[in-house]
């Protein structure tokens, strides 16, 4: 769960790893050879039908609040004005394929996951007033600018992001839950690990192994690009001073 934008704004959207397959009642791997797993499309409904009835069950049991700009849905006819356009909607999942294998994806959400809303670094200024900080500007081509806000409005943007008590912003299911995972992930690995990966591996071949679970190629010199194999380095990494 990732509720800021640059500029501290309230905008909460949801990442999501997925595996490319799953397990069936009967314990056999399924997978699609070309393509998602699961189609956009199907996942975008079926997301908008579960978020809106979840939201329908916390209004009639009261337990939803209506502040500010808001306080009009605790009119019903407002509310329910407000539910129809929300299912008129398209509703949009995003979804990617790591192109650049597992760690990638986890250094990106890593930013997220284990982080504040907004980093020191990025709090250039202080007054007695205002606060200036860095912020991304995506409507220009992601540069960076400042933007100085007012001191209390600074404050409010800030505590926005801070979880309620008990709340988990990261969690885990299916066979990634901490019930099943202990269990379920070892036949995983059993299915597809020795099935799709130790089969393309010749004659227990290291540098084909690291090439294929790690998108490396320990044979190109990363200092020149020349083969280690053949041609061999014909410069030398660039040491590095002991403090």
């Amino acid at each position: 769960m990732h509720t800021w934008g640059s500029n501290l704004s309230y905008h909460p959207h949801i990442h999501i790893l997925c595996t490319g397959g799953g397990l069936d009642a009967a314990r056999n791997w399924h997978q699609k050879k070309d393509g998602f797993f699961l189609p956009g499309k199907a996942m975008a409904a079926l997301f908008k039908g579960k978020f809106l009835s979840g939201l329908k069950a916390l209004h009639k049991t009261g337990r939803l609040s209506y502040e500010g700009a808001a306080a009009k849905y605790r009119n019903p006819y407002e509310y329910q004005e407000l539910l129809d356009i929300c299912y008129g909607k398209n509703w949009v999942t995003d979804i990617r394929e790591s192109f650049t294998g597992a760690e990638t994806v986890m250094n990106y959400l890593g930013r997220y996951t284990h982080r504040i809303a907004i980093s020191n670094s990025r709090i250039l200024r202080i007054d007695e007033t205002t606060v200036t900080i860095k912020v991304k500007d995506y409507k220009s081509g992601g540069q960076w600018k400042e933007l100085t806000l007012d001191g209390i409005e600074f404050v409010r943007r800030f505590f926005m992001h801070v979880p309620p008590k008990g709340f988990v912003r990261i969690r885990h299911y299916g066979i990634l839950s901490n019930q099943n995972k202990r269990k379920l992930i070892p036949i995983c690995r059993n299915l597809i690990g020795c099935r799709e990966f130790l089969r393309r591996f010749k004659k227990d071949d290291k540098v084909q192994a690291i090439r294929i679970l790690y998108k490396k190629d320990v044979t190109v010199c990363p200092c020149c690009g020349g083969s280690m194999a053949y041609e061999g380095c014909t410069e030398r990494a660039p040491q590095r001073s002991s403090a």
